[in-house]
């Protein structure tokens, strides 16, 4: 393991395993097909046990205004009354609670501090376009031109959407939502609640996150992408916000971005093959209800990060330390897609379902030990 590992995309988690294997010593080289850092708003929320990992990476934003903490989080109901809330300092003993930055930032963030370790090499305007193997054993990438990659291992932290590690980490997907979703970047409206919000109601579930600099981020559940050319007309997007949430208030939008996913779960089988392994969504999707894609790729840098450096330590048995990160990533990941696909089938039933599953909610916000423990969960990402 005294090669540089090569990682494959260069977005937020495949920036984070360059940063967790240098904070071990382990030298990298990352590619990226795009030119530069991304600029479409996708995870802004960073939960508690994600804010640790970077700032054990000393990932720092580049000014104190890019960051918003956000203290609670509510589940309104159809009238915009709260049916769940957390109080992060109060309920979980988390004083920073939600930690709001927009996409773009965290990834020049963990690109400023992957380059200041010295041990980072970023090649950007490069695409991989199939894998080196030999023997059964990947040894690096040949880029589109046709330029080989060496290394003794290979990372893909691609994302969910290309086709690049589905055959080889045999990527499955194993539900497909019946709503997707749309995303939108707008900026800020007086009256908003200044928290984390999903609002259920009988068009099905909405979040409203609050951003820095006066940006509000909010996202929405649609039947298909015909729908969203009524949206880009602000009074009538702002008419389908206030369908789900009553208490938005009338008045002019702005809105800066506008964004249509199609939403599935997906896993691979094979989190580790030799010679090679997969971080990030290109491993695993999770509905978005929960707000942990992003943070659940930091985790899988961390994890595998560890295992590569007892597999530099112990180079006899580094076959063995890839295999456990393999069996005990894919468990957690696992158990965190379960969770997170019970809220996004709820969302999608809801609309049928309103009045049990609002006195679900406010029951179970009156259960402490086990509303503590669902909060916990969902902060740790682990």
């Amino acid at each position: 393991m005294n090669d540089r590992v090569l990682i494959i995309g260069g977005g937020v988690v495949g920036l984070a395993t360059a940063l967790a294997l240098a904070c071990r010593g382990i030298p990298s080289r990352v590619l990226e097909k795009s030119g530069q850092p991304g600029t479409i708003d996708r995870g802004d929320v960073i939960h508690e046990g994600a804010l640790r990992l970077l700032q054990k990476w000393r990932v720092l934003p580049h000014e104190k205004s890019e960051v918003l903490n956000v203290p609670d989080f509510h589940i309104l109901g159809p009238r915009g009354q709260r049916l769940f809330s957390f109080d992060f300092a109060k309920d979980l003993g988390c004083e920073a609670g939600l930690t709001i930055m927009r996409h773009p930032e965290i990834e020049m963030a963990l690109e400023r501090a992957a380059t200041n370790t010295g041990l980072v090499d970023i090649q950007r305007g490069v695409t991989a376009q199939s894998w080196l193997a030999r023997n059964g054993r990947v040894h690096g990438v040949v880029d589109s031109h046709g330029a080989e990659y060496h290394a003794t291992f290979s990372v893909l932290a691609t994302g969910a959407g290309g086709a690049f590690g589905k055959n080889l980490f045999e990527v499955k997907r194993l539900h497909t939502y019946k709503r997707h979703f749309y995303n939108l970047l707008i900026d800020g409206v007086p009256g908003v609640p200044s928290s984390g919000c999903y609002c259920l109601s009988r068009e099905g579930f909405m979040i409203m996150v609050p951003l820095p600099a006066g940006k509000l981020r909010i996202g929405f559940q649609v039947a298909n992408s015909t729908e969203l050319s009524a949206y880009r007309d602000p009074a009538k997007l702002g008419n389908e916000i206030r369908k789900r949430f009553p208490g938005f208030p009338r008045t002019d939008l702005t809105i800066h971005e506008g964004h249509y996913y199609k939403l599935a779960r997906q896993l691979a089988h094979k989190f580790v093959t030799p010679g090679a392994a997969v971080v990030g969504d290109a491993a695993h999707t999770v509905h978005p209800t929960g707000g942990q894609g992003m943070n659940m790729g930091f985790v899988d840098a961390e994890h595998l990060a560890a295992a590569l450096e007892k597999a530099r330590a112990d180079p006899a048995a580094a076959e063995r330390h890839l295999a456990a990160y393999h069996y005990e990533r894919r468990k957690q990941v696992l158990s965190i897609q379960r969770r997170t696909h019970l809220l996004g089938v709820i969302g999608e039933w809801a609309p049928n379902w309103i009045t049990i599953t609002t006195m679900a909610l406010s029951a179970f916000n009156k259960a402490g030990p086990m509303k503590r423990r669902f909060g916990e969960l969902f902060m740790n990402v682990e």
